[in-house]
């Protein structure tokens, strides 16, 4: 336990750097939401993120707030059009 609140781990959660996810492996539908350019932007909302939370099934990362009722009522990613349920959706931890 002694090493679990050392200084060692202090310095270990102040060297890891929160980086952006990579781009999504899909391109966006051409009806769907243009996603903005700066990638720490919601594409729904177009604010920064706030409770990052991707879709596995895309790839997209959007704000919870966002993406969960939009999930609900439509069944799909709204950049890429791929359907999505509920337990696709994921919350990441940066």
């Amino acid at each position: 336990m002694e090493w679990w609140w050392s200084s060692g781990e202090e310095e270990l959660q102040r060297a890891t750097r929160k980086v952006p996810p990579p781009p999504p492996p899909y391109a966006p539908h051409e009806e769907g939401v243009q996603p903005p350019n700066d990638r720490a932007l919601c594409p729904l909302c177009q604010h920064k993120r706030s409770g990052p939370t991707m879709i596995a099934t895309s790839g997209y990362v959007f704000c919870y707030k966002c993406i969960f009722p939009y999930v609900n009522e439509h069944g799909r990613c709204p950049v890429t059009y791929i359907r999505a349920s509920l337990n696709d959706i994921r919350r990441l931890m940066l």
